[in-house]
């Protein structure tokens, strides 16, 4: 239906807290993009249509390639097609793969913004490229650049909001397990604050 909300994350875990807490009959079409950069991108040829002139928000998590010292979330500001062998010099791209520049909703002002930057795999190096911005978290994601880029500007907007639940790093997987649980919850609670207060169960 135009006009209709769309939630997005690459699994229905991610949005299944916030999809509680609404009341039924408030406009959503919610989505699970698949797991990985395929899936994604497919996803987002398959959706580029339905998406045209409507609200996107992307949930998800990422891992930070700083120190990881708690639950956060943080708002994208631009994504980055950084796999991780280009970051660490050992591969270099032969097309032109541009950020994306994700100007998300007002609502959502009081979040960090972060640079993220999508590999089609999970990094257990935190080397970040050269051309990284300094003094600006840096947080690495997997499906977010896959699935928006395949949209172009047919959205009126869209919001990317991320939970930080691990470090990049050999230990990313541990510590996400530990943490996407939560990570949705909490992920669930600032939205239902920032956006859905009048909606709620």
């Amino acid at each position: 239906m135009a006009g209709r909300m769309i939630v997005v994350a690459a699994a229905k875990f991610e949005t299944e807290p916030l999809r509680n807490k609404l009341a039924p009959q408030v406009g959503i079409d919610w989505l699970c993009c698949g797991v990985g950069v395929i899936a994604a991108a497919a996803a987002g040829q398959r959706l580029r249509i339905s998406c045209r002139g409507r609200e996107v928000i992307f949930i998800g998590s990422c891992g930070t390639f700083g120190k990881f010292k708690k639950i956060m979330l943080c708002r994208a500001q631009a994504l980055h097609w950084s796999p991780t062998c280009a970051r660490t010099g050992l591969s270099y791209a032969v097309d032109a793969t541009p950020p994306l520049s994700c100007p998300s909703s007002s609502c959502y002002n009081d979040l960090p913004v972060a640079e993220v930057f999508c590999a089609p795999n999970i990094s257990l190096t935190n080397t970040l490229p050269a051309a990284a911005p300094a003094g600006i978290l840096c947080v690495e994601n997997v499906e977010a650049y896959a699935f928006l880029s395949q949209l172009g500007d047919t959205a009126s907007s869209v919001s990317v909001l991320l939970a930080i639940t691990n470090a990049v790093g050999k230990d990313a997987h541990q510590q996400w397990q530990q943490h996407h649980a939560q990570a949705a919850r909490l992920t669930a609670a600032y939205v239902m604050q920032r956006r859905f207060t009048s909606f709620a169960t």
